[in-house]
């Protein structure tokens, strides 16, 4: 099983979401950034090193929110997600197809990596936290 985390970052009431890029596998789909964890690492350090490589901001990673694992044709994974906030800089797209804030309720309007959607179902429960 592959360990990945992922960083829901909120801002102003939105949350960054990012396009994987034409050539990867899931291509085009939308995603929460995030990464594979590295040997070593805590999921926590996995994300800060991510989104700096990807996104070019320093965040803070802030409260597990949730937990899934999801089997694909040629891998299975497990997705731990983090309520994240940005602590330097603005995000650049150093990976993706487009990174762009979206306010909760408009995650439903974007066809998600099948693995992240369990976290898009959550925060339209608790989407009142995030505004």
């Amino acid at each position: 099983m592959i360990e990945v985390c992922a960083a829901i970052i909120i801002h102003e009431g939105r949350i960054l979401i990012a396009q994987r890029p034409e050539g990867d596998s899931l291509e085009n789909m939308w995603e929460f950034p995030g990464g594979k964890i590295e040997e070593g690492e805590t999921p926590e350090q996995s994300l800060r090193r991510e989104i700096l490589e990807e996104l070019g901001i320093e965040i803070i990673v802030g409260d597990f929110f949730s937990e899934n694992i999801h089997k694909y044709p040629d891998k299975e994974i497990r997705l731990r997600s983090y309520l994240c906030s940005v602590v330097d800089g603005q995000p650049t797209n150093e990976f993706h197809q487009k990174i762009i804030w979206v306010p909760v309720a408009g995650l439903a309007e974007y066809l998600f990596a099948p693995a992240d959607i369990p976290f898009i179902r959550k925060l339209e429960t608790f989407a009142i936290d995030v505004d």
